[in-house]
């Protein structure tokens, strides 16, 4: 998986939350120029806990042109939140194109294809002939096994391992220290709870949880 073209330009870094934060840091530690951070509850010259300049977002594609900077995708996303998706959309119709972010001590193999705007973070191992879509988060310390399926808007939390030949459809949430059997299809918009061990197929929509994450049941 090659990003040398990721680098060659600034990018904006959309949020101010706790993963814009952690995105921000792997943007550095790759060398990427962040020209500053768009956030409606941000105000002033610059954010004093990222020490970037504050981008009005009314403004972006005058001050911060399509045609010469990249964003960021910097919110996260929990189970039926659309936050995410909803940005990513808007920004694509201003004409922006989101970088992909693999964090400097991931490892990701050659043969991976990742999406545009897919979010590869720190201490992740993803294997041979893994497809991981577009604004996907794989966090921290996640493990994803050769020739495994993600698809798009997925949240795979840190910890998690799918074992081989795993997909995911699109938009599902798979908890922290989650584990995918091997050939499992887990189905759009799924949630599996934390700390789950899945060996069977989960329909679309379907919610599994353990008694540590009831709180993610309807």
């Amino acid at each position: 998986m090659n990003h040398q073209d990721d680098k060659s330009c600034p990018v904006v870094l959309l949020g101010a939350g706790g993963h814009a934060g952690v995105v921000l840091d792997a943007l550095r530690l790759i060398g990427v120029d962040v020209a500053g951070v768009c956030d409606p509850v941000l105000s002033g010259a610059v954010a004093s806990t990222m020490n970037l300049p504050v981008i009005d977002g009314d403004r972006l594609t005058d001050t911060h042109p399509p045609e010469h900077f990249r964003v960021a995708n910097g919110v996260g996303m929990m189970p039926g939140q659309q936050n995410r998706r909803d940005l990513f959309h808007s920004m694509q119709t201003s004409g922006y194109r989101f970088i992909t972010v693999a964090h400097i001590s991931s490892i990701v193999a050659d043969t991976a294809c990742v999406g545009e705007g897919a979010q590869i973070m720190a201490g992740v191992i993803v294997q041979d002939r893994v497809t991981i879509g577009e604004q996907t988060i794989v966090n921290t310390g996640a493990q994803i096994d050769h020739g495994c399926r993600v698809g798009s808007m997925v949240h795979i939390c840190p910890g998690a391992v799918l074992s081989g030949d795993v997909v995911i459809g699109d938009d599902a949430f798979i908890g922290a220290g989650a584990i995918i059997i091997n050939g499992v299809e887990i189905g759009a918009r799924a949630v599996i709870g934390a700390g789950a061990v899945i060996t069977r197929n989960v329909l679309d929509d379907t919610r599994i949880v353990t008694p540590a994450s009831r709180d993610l049941a309807p």
